[in-house]
């Protein structure tokens, strides 16, 4: 948990960097031939597949054993949906589920034991935007967590959350990784995916 709101206060310079960054797609193979474009009907035929395909991929849900985490874990799971996620901790006592962070909208999440301290996170939160390069708006600040927006120079928009849950009688804080999250669909599916945090 520490290190979590560590990395709250670094998070305005990595998502610099990762904004300076090239971003264009590698150049395709060289041909002396001009291809032929594909038609409006094949484009959109092409994009209606593309569509179906990831919400057929989406309705499933795949269970994730969390005990590799950490002995704290033992008997924990959480599910995704989405296959090919890799367990890993999260500090000391966090485990945190992660697909390819290539992939198109990825999940990258985490829960630890406890309330987490919430005051602490906040604090680091606001002294992202002390400067007034990125602007900081919570859309959730009361008993049950914290949820934000950093809005960055040039309009770029990262979602976050550090929100509590009981599995049982037991207390849990589910929360983004510092570099957040793209679009309120993925803030959705995240939150969502939280939920699943369950003991067998």
């Amino acid at each position: 948990m520490l290190k979590h709101i560590a990395m709250v206060s670094t998070l305005a310079l990595a998502v610099t960097a990762c904004s300076q960054e090239g971003g264009g797609a590698p150049p395709g193979p060289a041909s002396g031939a001009a291809k032929a474009k594909p038609t409006a009907t094949a484009v959109a035929t092409a994009k209606a597949t593309a569509t179906a395909t990831a919400q057929a991929g989406e309705a499933k849900l795949t269970e994730y054993d969390l005990s590799t985490a950490g002995p704290k874990w033992k008997g924990y799971v959480a599910q995704l949906p989405r296959e090919g996620a890799k367990v890993m901790g999260d500090g000391s006592d966090g485990a945190r589920l992660a697909t390819n962070g290539r992939e198109e909208n990825p999940f990258d999440l985490a829960w630890a034991p406890g309330k987490g301290l919430l005051p602490d996170v906040k604090k680091g939160v606001e002294s992202v935007g002390k400067d007034g390069k990125i602007k900081v708006e919570f859309k959730q600040d009361n008993a049950e967590g914290l949820e934000w927006v950093l809005t960055f120079e040039g309009g770029k928009k990262s979602y976050h959350f550090d929100l509590l849950m009981k599995v049982g009688t037991a207390d849990f804080h589910c929360y983004t990784l510092p570099m957040g999250l793209d679009s309120e669909d993925q803030l959705k599916k995240h939150k969502d995916a939280c939920k699943t945090l369950a003991k067998k």
